[in-house]
């Protein structure tokens, strides 16, 4: 299917863009479709293409983050319709940072980077807007990953707080007064024999 010139102008990624340059940008591009839970590109593979998402949502994951024992990777942000999906192949070293999976069947503009590149650096006015324009959208996704990293950093050191442990519980005790201890028979005996016995009087 042959793409329309409007079609691309309407995309916020190259909105403002002249005809002129537009045209270079329809010369290799295609539309391109895919079914939910596939891999579009993996962290880590060259980067020479990007698309521009007409509809569905595509995850950008870090399957190099440890989460839940190595078994799944971490979800890092999600892209829908108008947004652009990959700026690693207009920098070096030209490799993806994150993988791309659909979460929904997604309908996409398919661009070769590699012939991009090679144009840019013949019109140097089309490599400024395609620079600037993939820089901007960069520094966004960078600055989203870090907030998704802090979240998630957060929630780990959330997770490995150890509970405070409940008071012991209050036993009340009663002290008891020793009882007072009777005299034995023979102090007894004298103790009484004294007060029976009157005093005597020393005359004058």
């Amino acid at each position: 299917m042959k793409m329309k010139t409007k079609i691309l102008a309407k995309q916020p990624f190259v909105r403002g863009m002249s005809t002129s340059q537009l045209e270079v940008l329809m010369e290799d591009a295609m539309f391109d479709e895919f079914p939910a839970n596939e891999v579009i590109f993996k962290e880590g593979a060259p980067a020479n293409w990007f698309y521009l998402v007409l509809s569905g949502e595509v995850a950008l994951e870090s399957p190099s983050r440890r989460a839940n024992n190595g078994r799944n990777p971490i979800q890092m942000q999600t892209l829908g319709a108008g947004e652009v999906l990959g700026w690693s192949w207009l920098y070096p070293p030209y490799s993806w940072q994150f993988t791309a999976r659909t979460l929904t069947p997604v309908r996409a503009i398919f661009f070769y980077g590699s012939r991009l590149r090679e144009r840019c650096e013949e019109d140097h006015e089309l490599g400024y807007e395609l620079m600037r324009r993939t820089a901007e959208t960069a520094v966004k996704r960078l600055q989203v990953t870090r907030q998704r990293l802090l979240d998630l950093e957060a929630d780990v050191w959330g997770s490995k707080v150890e509970p405070k442990p409940a008071p012991a519980p209050v036993i009340e005790t009663r002290i008891k007064k020793p009882a007072k201890r009777k005299p034995n028979g023979r102090k007894r005996l004298v103790r009484e024999a004294r007060q029976r016995t009157p005093r005597k009087t020393i005359p004058n």
